[in-house]
């Protein structure tokens, strides 16, 4: 029998299944690409970001030449005290107008910004970057410097305003370092919430992974079912091909059997006809006072050759009978040891499929703990990273490109989830248009049934013998072999009809000839009895000829009826006729017996027909509801397509904001990173001028005397290097 459409879908679907994995495969493979593209743009970023640092560095630089400048302005106003105390104050007023930017009358020079003319007093050339190139906030602070210590006197103000503006500076630097502490309380919180959503991203990760792998099982899972399947019935197939073979024998000699005891029936139907005839003529021969018949007398003959016939068709029909039998319980035992064998080929079947599922189970469940196992490592790998970002905030770059590694590993995983949910929409709508062509096939193989249904009902009405042409198969034109043999098969019945039909006409035209043949028997009979009644005996009284005739016709036992046949040339020429009358009547016999054998036979076809006709509607059945189930199918493909696109939608959102989040992240520790490392500069510039590693002739100290560290000032005094 043909496989249903249903395993054909299956098998559609399995090369489906099969052509998504290399498309999976495909995507992997670019998905490698792109990763490769995105390292060389992370790499090209840190590049980047080298530059930036650079650039950091060569402001900080630029910082570092301003407070050089400031420290310079420092020294010369406690050279300018030192002169004021140890020189006359021609002497200060030349200091005090070289150091604060007021010529002298006899100094016919522009006005020089301080910074340049503290270089130029200190033997030093300023660099460009130094010069008009510094910024625009260090010349302000250079401003704001000069404006504050030129206007002092050299009575000990200008000190007291240098340790408010020391004071001042301390407050900023613990200002800086409280916003560096906040910072990075800011930073921690926020890897606490990216390592937090990373996880999480990896969790629907693995699921879809899972998901994946599911599908694959099931694919795999559903091709070895789809072979075993295929199997099953092409050993169902064989065997049903045996059992209708083994039914339509056993049909055939139940017909044999059924002739044969109809003949026998009819033979011993003769052999009673006749012994009881020869008792009667014998009675007669008896009364009339002969002992038997002539030898050599025809009726003699008649009857032994009856008795033989008889004999002899009672013999073959016992041999046709015991043959019968053999070949009836042959069949049988073929039948039993076919039904065994399919009985054994469903058990291992069954037997088959019990450990396909269970190694199934078992491989599904073994994957199961590899994804857990591998599940755990990676959480465990994630707590450590946190731990390990908690505890050294100099690792906190590492933790970022390990948030970034996360984020691109996300990004593969969502597109590829995308690239899968594609080939699984382009999947949905080839199992849309399978369920489409299989509906249409479906409707034209109704429509074909509906025909051959007509045409047979168009055969019933032309034939009027029981007649009917064997259906189309329920399949669609050209869709297997099958279907090509059932239709030559349904052409051979019609041939075979039509064979039939024409027998059937010769049978009724000979039966009409036997009828004419009997016509013209009976009316030479009338003529023979006419003769004797007028010829053979005159008179009309008892034992005449034409009484004897009269009680022939009457059907009343004959009295003297040899001796009254016997005794004239009339009488054999009706002995002759009567068995002509015999040998027709017999022919006639045997035809009835064929022509009842051969519409036996067409009868058997006709049902044999009508049988396949059902199978043909069943089969339409069957195609319309796998159909449905293929529709059903889809609908919920379609259904899971909907609910997986929404979720890989949600994905790619949540994959967005996190890379928001990482960008702002990235920012957050620049800018931490920048505040960092210039408060590591202060903290230097701090320490050297703590030790008195100023970048001018003079070293200076910073003394904080008890009793005046409340109001926060600060007693200098200069010692030659």
């Amino acid at each position: 029998m043909p496989p249903p459409d249903g395993r054909r879908g299956l098998a559609q679907r399995v090369l489906e299944l099969d052509a998504e994995l290399v498309k999976e495969g495909q995507a992997r493979t670019a998905v490698s690409l792109e990763r490769d593209e995105l390292q060389a743009a992370l790499v090209r970023e840190r590049q980047a970001r080298t530059r930036q640092a650079a650039a950091a560095d060569d402001g900080l630089n630029r910082l570092d030449s301003s407070s050089s400048v400031v420290g310079q302005l420092v020294a010369q106003h406690v050279r300018a005290r030192a002169a004021a105390t140890s020189g006359s104050g021609t002497k200060l007023a030349d200091i005090r107008r070289r150091a604060f930017g007021h010529p002298s009358p006899s100094e016919e020079r522009p006005v020089t910004p301080p910074w340049l003319r503290s270089a130029e007093t200190l033997g030093s050339t300023p660099t460009p970057q130094e010069g008009p190139a510094l910024d625009e906030a260090d010349r302000e602070a250079a401003a704001r410097v000069a404006a504050r210590i030129a206007p002092v006197s050299a009575e000990g103000d200008g000190w007291a305003m240098a340790s408010a503006a020391m004071a001042r500076l301390d407050a900023r630097e613990e200002e800086a370092e409280a916003a560096v502490a906040a910072a990075r309380e800011v930073v921690e919180e926020a890897l606490r919430r990216e390592l937090a959503a990373a996880r999480e991203a990896a969790a629907v990760a693995s699921a879809s992974e899972s998901a994946l792998r599911e599908e694959l099982a099931r694919s795999s899972r559903t091709r070895a079912a789809q072979s075993a399947m295929t199997a099953a019935n092409e050993k169902a197939a064989a065997a049903e091909a045996a059992a209708a073979a083994l039914t339509q024998a056993a049909a055939r000699e139940t017909a044999a059997v059924e002739a044969a005891e109809r003949a026998e029936a009819r033979a011993a139907r003769a052999e009673e006809a006749a012994a009881s005839h020869s008792a009667a003529s014998r009675g007669r021969s008896s009364e009339l006072g002969r002992s038997s018949e002539p030898a050599g007398h025809p009726r003699s003959a008649f009857v032994a050759q009856a008795q033989a016939a008889a004999a002899a068709a009672r013999e073959e029909l016992g041999a046709q009978a015991v043959a019968h039998g053999q070949r009836v319980a042959t069949l049988d035992g073929e039948l039993e040891r076919e039904r065994a064998a399919r009985a054994a080929s469903e058990e291992r079947a069954r037997g088959a499929a019990r450990e396909r599922d269970a190694t199934a189970e078992e491989l599904r469940r073994s994957r199961l703990n590899e994804d857990a196992a591998a599940s755990a490592a990676r959480q465990s790998d994630t707590r450590r990273e946190l731990s390990e970002a908690l505890a050294r905030e100099a690792e906190l770059g590492a933790q970022l490109k390990t948030v970034r590694r996360q984020q691109q590993q996300l990004e593969e995983a969502a597109s590829s989830a995308e690239k899968a949910a594609a080939a699984a929409s382009a999947t949905a709508a080839e199992a849309a248009a399978d369920t489409s062509r299989a509906e249409a096939e479906a409707k034209r193989a109704r429509e074909e049934a509906e025909a051959a249904r007509a045409a047979e009902a168009a055969a019933h009405e032309e034939l009027a013998a029981a007649v009917r042409e064997a259906p189309a198969a329920g399949e669609p034109p050209g869709a297997s072999p099958e279907a090509e043999s059932f239709r030559a098969e349904a052409e051979s019945f019609r041939a075979e009809a039509e064979s039939l039909r024409a027998e059937a006409d010769s049978l009724r035209a000979e039966g009409e000839q036997h009828e004419r043949e009997i016509d013209s028997l009976r009316s030479q009979l009338r003529d023979a009895q006419a003769k004797l009644r007028d010829g053979v005996r005159p008179g009309g009284g008892r034992g005449t000829a034409a009484h004897e005739a009269g009680r022939f016709a009457r059907g009343a036992p004959q009295e003297g009826w040899v001796v009254g046949v016997s005794g004239g040339a009339g009488g054999h020429e009706l002995a002759e006729k009567g068995r002509e009358m015999a040998e027709v009547a017999t022919r006639a016999a045997a035809a009835t017996a064929a022509a009842e054998g051969q519409a036996s036979e067409q009868r058997a076809q006709t049902d044999a027909a009508r049988r396949k006709e059902a199978e043909a509607v069943a089969a339409t059945e069957a195609a319309g509801r796998r159909a449905e189930g293929f529709a059903r199918e889809a609908s919920a493909l379609r259904e899971n397509l909907g609910a997986r696109e929404a979720e890989l939608e949600a994905a790619l959102e949540a994959i967005s904001a996190h890379g928001d989040k990482v960008e702002a992240l990235t920012t957050e520790l620049a800018e931490a990173d920048a505040r960092r490392e210039a408060a590591a500069v202060r903290e230097e510039q701090e320490e050297a001028c703590a030790r008195g590693q100023y970048p001018v002739f003079l070293r200076l100290r910073f003394v904080f005397v008890s009793r005046s560290a409340s109001k926060g000032e600060c007693i200098y005094w200069a010692g030659s290097r």
